[in-house]
Parts: C-alpha cells; structure tokens; sequence
C-alpha cells in the first residue's frame, strides 16, 4: 500500500517542477525557471529533449534529474558529461 504524507500544509510539502522539451528555448527556459524560483522549487524533472549541452548551464541552481529524449540523442554523450 502507497501512502503520501504531506505537511501541515502546502508550504512544509515538497515540490517538485516539472519541465521538457525546452529545445534550445533560452527565453522559455529562463522564464520557467523563474517561476520555480518565485515559487521555491530546488529539485527539477527535466523529461526529455534539452538538445544542447549548453542548456544545462541554466539548470545549476537546481537540482535535476534529466531524461534524455529524442531530440538529445545526438549529444547525449556530450549532455552526460556535462551534466555530472
């Protein structure tokens, strides 16, 4: 059996941002980024297609977990490198 325990209330609760396909969209990227900010979000989900190594620079200040998708497939070498 599955069981969630949240906090008193929304503000002791963890959570989480969820973002994709972000394909090279600086301008989108930084503005969810902010949002998350604003809004106290430390841990991402990134769910695929990054597409550029350069990408990750943006994530720093975050902690990620990144799955690849279709559009990483070319660099993903160079995305696991650099996102260790």
């Amino acid at each position: 059996m599955m069981q969630f325990r949240w906090g008193r209330n929304w503000a002791e609760s963890m959570v989480i941002g969820l973002i994709a396909d972000t394909h090279n969209d600086i301008e989108a990227t930084g503005k969810a980024l902010s949002v998350f900010t604003e809004r106290g979000i430390t841990e991402i989900v990134h769910a695929g297609d990054i597409t550029s190594p350069n990408m990750l620079d943006y994530f720093k200040d975050f902690r990620c977990h990144i799955v690849l998708g279709n559009g990483d497939i070319i660099d993903r070498v160079e995305l696991n490198k650099k996102a260790e």
